[in-house]
């Protein structure tokens, strides 16, 4: 019987209802590094190597522990980092919901979903510092559950590929979450969430105000903050062409010419 209880995380962020992010590391197409550490309890018949796994219901994102030997009997271990093998080329969610347990030729002994997880998976570091407001870059939580996309939904694909219904996926979160749509400002062109001295060219944008939807009013200058924002929370990523370096995860330049989506 397997049993998943508790989950210790080497992490970039993580709270009390076990959402992380997480740093992929590996190969990105072979043999990837999944850094958390989770207590599991068990029991089995006989000694012999065996393994845990994870995956996620809907979108084929799974991963797995390397093979331990125990002798028959009950058991806690601590197992971790884990593995996966998966193609990205973009930042991904994951709903963790599945945990068994497997012994050396590959047959299922026992499974549960006691331990579920939403994951965030990144390519690289933040590309959004907060200094200014916590003290360190941080991946925030309300941002990324309306930008970062689902592993079925990036999976085997470059980002190239990907990346403009990833745009029109983003838009349509941002425009109609939360049960009202936002409107342009048509009588001034107010801006609603920038405050500061236009004049010095010293604005702060107030992005929790618009996640709430504190006003259902912005103009172009919120919406383009807001983007810059949006897309900065994919992160870093190492590329060809930045010879090992980090660059930005690239998101291309668009225009409306009406209401979004």
């Amino acid at each position: 019987m397997a049993q998943i209880f508790s989950v210790k995380e080497d992490r970039l962020c993580c709270d009390q209802d076990k959402i992380v992010a997480l740093k992929l590391t590996g190969n990105h197409s072979t043999r990837n590094t999944i850094p958390i550490k989770v207590d599991v309890t068990f029991s089995v018949d006989r000694a012999g190597e065996y393994f845990v796994a994870a995956w996620d219901s809907d979108g084929g994102f799974r991963f797995e522990s390397d093979t331990f030997t125990v002798l028959g009997g009950d058991h806690v271990l601590q197992l971790g980092p884990f593995y996966a093998s998966c193609q990205v080329d973009c930042p991904f969610r994951a709903a963790i919901d599945n945990w068994a347990i497997y012994d050396r030729e590959r047959r299922k002994l026992d499974e549960t979903n006691s331990g579920s997880i939403e994951m965030y998976i990144f390519l690289g570091s933040t590309a959004l510092p907060l200094e200014e407001y916590v003290g360190q870059d941080v991946h925030v939580r309300e941002l990324i559950w309306r930008t970062i996309p689902r592993y079925f939904e990036v999976a085997a694909h470059s980002f190239a590929q990907v990346r403009q219904k990833v745009v029109t996926d983003v838009m349509f979160r941002f425009w109609h979450g939360g049960g009202q749509d936002f409107e342009y400002d048509m009588r001034s062109g107010a801006s609603s969430f920038l405050k500061g001295n236009w004049v010095l060219n010293e604005n702060r944008f107030e992005l929790g105000r618009m996640l709430l939807k504190q006003s259902q009013h912005c103009n172009c200058d919120d919406l383009a903050a807001l983007m810059y924002a949006a897309f900065k929370s994919f992160g870093k990523k190492q590329t060809a062409e930045s010879n090992g370096n980090e660059t930005d995860v690239r998101v291309p330049f668009f225009s409306w010419t009406s209401s979004p989506p």
